[in-house]
């Protein structure tokens, strides 16, 4: 891998490739050292590109949000409505300022349910308007989450 010690803390070899991996969200890291940039990710000191993408869960059933679903596109691909669950934080603890992505990809529309105790909050409805809408969730407070986008 490369890593050198200098005088104020570590560095990368010149041509060396380095992936870091974050276990607690998934999020992979690549630095490419014969460009010195990062291929995805965030770069950081001002050097290399930012080409990081957002991760899809495609679901066809209904589903309950999961921990891995933090910063994460759900796309539901049916042709019924689809309930998706959002869970209380007794049982899924997402840091507050979640944000998560939901999409109508087939015919039916996906509907978010709120679990025991958790309150949704939407100008409309909870539910998207057509193919192709999108929903914003975002964790405001504990148990409480902002709804947005293309609502019916």
């Amino acid at each position: 891998m490369g890593f050198g010690s200098g005088g104020s803390g570590s560095s990368i070899a010149s041509s060396a490739d380095v992936t870091l991996n974050n276990p607690v969200n998934g999020n992979v890291l690549t630095y490419n050292g014969a460009t010195s940039k990062w291929l995805n990710g965030l770069p950081t000191g001002g050097s290399g590109t930012d080409t990081s993408h957002i991760l899809v869960n495609l679901q066809n059933a209904a589903y309950t949000l999961v921990i891995e679903d933090d910063s994460k596109a759900i796309e539901i691909n049916s042709t019924a409505a689809v309930n998706v669950t959002v869970p209380s934080s007794a049982s899924v603890d997402f840091p507050i300022g979640t944000v998560i992505e939901i999409c109508q990809v087939g015919t039916g529309q996906a509907v978010l349910v709120p679990g025991g105790g958790v309150t949704l909050r939407s100008p409309s409805s909870f539910a998207t308007k057509q193919r192709w809408s999108t929903m914003g969730l975002r964790k405001r407070a504990s148990d409480e989450w902002i709804v947005s986008g293309d609502l019916a």
